[in-house]
């Protein structure tokens, strides 16, 4: 979802090692007569590498799609083979369709970018009333408020869109209002609203009406609901300790509930399905500085507004290995993300269950990369085409990519997890029987976090989609893996007073996440009660 764990961000253990990686600058060389020569068998040989099970991929150049193809399955254990019209979730790369749509908006003089929220949303409030009064919408799309993430707070699976944004007043700077670039979901499920509130309609049929009618988009989708009639659908998959299995946050299953209520309520933010055919009409729209078969969608205006940086990541000035990139800059548009590559500027985005959209604007190039697995594959993928196209000469193999992608952040989890291990007092008892530490805890922003003690642990509940079994780690602090997102652990310390719990607070180990404390509110959960 990009906005799924990956729902954006993006965010993730080794997430910024294989967005940057790439090799140094080498000299150019004579342009093949087929860049694409040989491109099935990496790509096929590139599938295994990833232990992906398929993916389908769209290139574009002046204007001319050069390819568009699938490789691989659409679910691991099948022989469905994908092909150029599967459609694949494409997770944060929606937001780009969102700040495409208030785009319209733009033209049509409904709003500026320049505009406070607060103007079109009276309503709108933050945690103090200078963000609330300031904020404009191009500080929601270019990801510079410098709020805290909170994806947890959509992720749970039990607060509609209506409460998560009552609840973005809770929402505690991490960094300087406009200081510099911090990623967050929840502000284009803002965005999303503030459209529906300017345009008097459902994002979904502004979505549908004015962006993907007007492209010919026939197979892209609002929501994963929309797929449960459709045939030639893709399936994500995770990595779970090493085994290759379904993602359980787009299982079709009973019982998704949750799930399915995280997909409609962050919808704008990371909700849209769509194939590789439909996607390089969308890039052909961005490419064609707003133009699409010689018509005009955007103004030019816009368009340039939108590939403009609004935001800024400062670059490391550290000595950079070869396979460093970007060296220049880095940051966001109005919708895109932007860096350099090669001595050129980049524009694209990127999805959490295995997505990339990406361009070269000056050279007129387009690439999509659809994969149901989120890995490095899309983004080496997509390098590798670039490459190709500009006539560079490869300089690095698969390997280098997997090594930095996924065996480095692998060995640093390893090494994290000797720390702690090293550090932990084992002898340490915990100070109350399980059963005593069993209740429902509750904070401003997530609401309520139950805990029950059961087989010699404790059971976490946190919402209808997470959940965790804690083991005692020491004193009275307890770990546990969550079951979603699959790669969060957390430890949880309880501070008593008196000989009671009256608090705990949550460490996230492997997400840069600050968490607030959960207040104790009773001892177990009274039935009937609600979140």
């Amino acid at each position: 979802m990009g906005f799924t764990p990956g729902l954006g961000t993006f965010r993730r253990r080794g997430t910024a090692g294989f967005i940057a990686l790439l090799a140094a600058l080498p000299a150019l060389a004579e342009q093949p007569e087929d860049p694409l020569a040989g491109f099935d068998a990496y790509a096929k040989a590139a599938l295994a590498d990833w232990r992906t099970p398929g993916m389908a991929i769209a290139i574009l150049r002046e204007g001319k799609v050069l390819l568009a193809r699938g490789y691989g399955v659409r679910r691991i254990g099948t022989q469905d083979a994908v092909d150029e019209q599967t459609v694949f979730p494409i997770a944060s790369v929606t937001k780009v369709f969102t700040a495409t749509c208030l785009a319209r908006l733009v033209d049509e003089g409904k709003l500026a970018w320049s505009d406070p929220v607060v103007k079109h949303w009276p309503e709108f409030k933050l945690s103090d009333t200078y963000l609330t009064e300031n904020v404009r919408i191009a500080d929601l799309l270019s990801h510079r408020t410098g709020l805290e993430t909170a994806d947890l707070l959509a992720y749970r699976g039990d607060h509609d869109r209506v409460e998560i944004l009552r609840r973005l007043r809770y929402l505690q700077p991490v960094e300087p209002f406009r200081s510099r670039y911090v990623y967050n979901n929840l502000m284009y499920v803002a965005a999303g609203d503030l459209l529906e509130r300017v345009a008097r309609e459902s994002w979904s049929t502004f979505l549908g009406t004015h962006l993907l009618g007007e492209l010919g988009m026939t197979r892209t989708l609002a929501s994963p609901r929309e797929l449960e009639e459709l045939a030639n659908v893709s399936t994500p998959h995770i990595l779970e300790e090493g085994r290759l299995v379904l993602d359980p946050a787009w299982s079709r299953a009973e019982g998704s509930d949750g799930f399915r209520r995280l997909h409609e309520t962050v919808a704008p933010a990371g909700g849209i399905q769509s194939t590789v055919v439909d996607m390089a009409k969308f890039l052909e729209l961005h490419l064609g500085d707003g133009t699409v078969a010689g018509r005009r969608v955007l103004q030019l205006k816009t368009v340039r507004e939108m590939q403009a940086s609004h935001s800024l990541v400062p670059i490391d000035a550290e000595p950079r290995s070869d396979f460093a990139y970007p060296r220049i800059f880095f940051g966001a548009g109005l919708g895109w993300w932007l860096r350099d590559y090669r001595g050129r500027k980049v524009v694209y985005h990127g999805g959490s269950t295995g997505a990339v959209a990406a361009m070269m604007p000056e050279e007129k190039i387009g690439i999509v990369v659809l994969a149901n697995r989120n890995c490095g594959l899309p983004y080496m993928v997509m390098h590798d085409t670039f490459d190709r196209l500009l006539g560079i000469p490869r300089t690095w193999t698969n390997q280098d990519w997997l090594l930095e992608a996924e065996e480095k952040p692998r060995r640093d989890t390893e090494a994290k997890n000797s720390l702690l291990e090293a550090k932990r007092v084992k002898e340490a008892a915990p100070s109350l029987p399980l059963e005593e530490y069993a209740g429902v805890y509750a904070c401003d922003l997530y609401g309520e976090l139950e805990l029950t003690a059961e087989g010699g642990t404790l059971q976490l509940r946190f919402g209808p989609n997470i959940a965790a079994r804690l083991h005692h780690w020491e004193r009275d602090t307890f770990r546990g893996k969550l079951s979603f997102p699959h790669d969060d652990e957390w430890l949880v310390r309880f501070v008593l007073v008196e000989g009671e719990p009256q608090r705990l607070d949550v460490e996230r180990l492997f997400w840069h996440e600050p968490m607030p404390s959960f207040r104790r509110v009773r001892e177990r959960k009274l039935p009937g009660s609600h979140r």
